[in-house]
Formats: C-alpha cells, sequence, structure tokens
C-alpha cells in the first residue's frame, strides 16, 4: 500500500499525464494536416504526372513525427518529440510517378481463361427463395 501512494504522488507520473494529454491533443490536429499532405500529393500526382518532392519529404517527417509521438504515448521511449526535441530528419525515398507504372494491356479479341477462377455458386440455377440452411421458405 505504501508503494502505490508513493505512486500517485509522484510528480513524475502526473507530468507525464498532462504531457501525454498534450499530445494526444496536437495528433488530433495532426490529422488535419496529414490529411492536406495526401490530398496535396494526389492533385500533385493527377495534374503531372508525379509526386511532389517537398509534400513527400514534409510527409515522411511528419509520419516520423508521428511515430515518435506513439512510442511516447505506449512508453516505448521517455524522450518527448518536437517541440521538445528537434523536428525529425526525413530521409529521402524515391519518388512516385505513374510513369514507372507498368502498363497492362488487355486484347479484348481473345478469349479468356477463366477456368481457374473459383465459383460461389452451384453449377446449376440459382433458387433466390433458398436459405443459408439448404431449406425452402415457407
Amino acid at each position: 500500500m505504501r508503494k502505490f501512494l508513493s505512486h500517485i504522488r509522484s510528480a513524475q507520473l502526473w507530468t507525464r499525464l498532462a504531457y501525454m494529454l498534450g499530445f494526444l491533443l496536437l495528433l488530433s490536429f495532426v490529422r488535419i494536416i496529414l490529411l492536406l499532405v495526401i490530398g496535396g500529393q494526389f492533385l500533385t500526382l493527377l495534374l503531372t504526372g508525379s509526386d511532389n518532392k517537398n509534400l513527400r519529404n514534409f510527409g515522411q517527417s511528419l509520419a516520423s513525427w508521428i511515430l515518435q509521438i506513439m512510442q511516447f504515448l505506449t512508453f516505448n521511449s521517455n524522450s518527448k518529440p518536437f517541440p521538445f526535441d528537434d523536428w525529425p530528419n526525413s530521409v529521402l525515398s524515391e519518388g512516385f510517378s505513374i510513369d514507372d507504372e507498368p502498363s497492362v494491356t488487355v486484347n479484348e479479341d481473345e478469349p479468356v481463361d477463366d477456368s481457374d477462377i473459383p465459383s460461389f455458386t452451384s453449377e446449376g440455377t440459382f433458387d433466390v427463395d433458398t436459405e443459408v440452411k439448404g431449406s425452402k421458405k415457407t
């Protein structure tokens, strides 16, 4: 019982709770920023055919910051993320371009072999009135 009371009176415990609540509040706002980055990247890709390098780098550093927050909130790290530490650096990643995607051409004149595609209906006629158990509705 004495340990329990010392834990409750620990200023470190309540300080961490305050930081955790603050970071949870920040995460709720960061969702909006993340959606704007995602939407901006998609629009850039739609208009230009490739992603925006600056948005990609910011998105990666934002994701690293979110990871740091999650590690702090789940007690996997004791170091407090930005603004109490430096903003995480982004590791440059390869960009995305629509031209990089392999194109698939379909020849509509060729017959399609669908024998290896599983069928989830019986080979005969399908009776809509049949119940799942197999008996007829009355």
